[in-house]
């Protein structure tokens, strides 16, 4: 999206800036790359450097509106740590203010509602009646439980207070356009 690359220069960049949430092998890379090809989102042309052939890769218009409907597209619960932070690394290709503030709203509300539904088995799985035998397995599992649900805090706290940033750049001269 901001720069024609290389295929090892697209597993860099997603080795030293995406790592933290995703891992995308160089095979994997490929395989993305030759689908988007194929869908004609991206173009490659061959160049010589140095006595060797590169091929690098340019995003297209129909790239761009894929992307855009992707960063758009609903958030699935399954997947919304990654999801969620994935769209957060790239939300600053977005070009206009309204789209960044919309992919945060979506990402605050899907975080709030994974919490709500923490909370509600929390208090189905608290109430619970276990016999002995079972109660040690329990504990650790509402341990699991109660983790989730003070990650989803922060986690929904946090996405808050970038969201609220975000609706103040509109005043700001860098702020970008709507």
């Amino acid at each position: 999206m901001m720069q024609d690359m290389t295929i090892y220069e697209l597993s860099r960049a997603f080795k030293t800036s995406l790592a933290l949430f995703y891992s995308a092998s160089l095979g994997s890379l490929q395989v993305a790359v030759r689908k988007l090809l194929a869908r004609r989102l991206i173009s490659v042309r061959e160049v010589r450097e140095g006595g060797r052939r590169k091929k690098i890769y340019r995003i297209l218009a129909a790239g761009r509106a894929s992307f855009r409907s992707g960063m758009m597209a609903p958030i699935p619960a399954s997947r919304l740590e990654v999801t969620a932070l994935s769209r957060l690394s790239f939300l600053g290709v977005l070009e206009r203010q309204n789209d960044r503030e919309m992919v945060l709203g979506m990402i605050v509300d899907a975080t709030s509602a994974a919490l709500q539904g923490l909370e509600r088995l929390r208090e189905e799985v608290g109430g619970l009646d276990v016999p002995p035998s079972y109660r040690g397995i329990l504990r650790y599992q509402l341990a699991t439980l109660d983790y989730g649900i003070m990650a989803h805090r922060a986690g929904l706290a946090w996405f808050g207070s970038v969201l609220e940033d975000a609706r103040g750049e509109r005043g700001s001269p860098s702020g970008g356009g709507t």
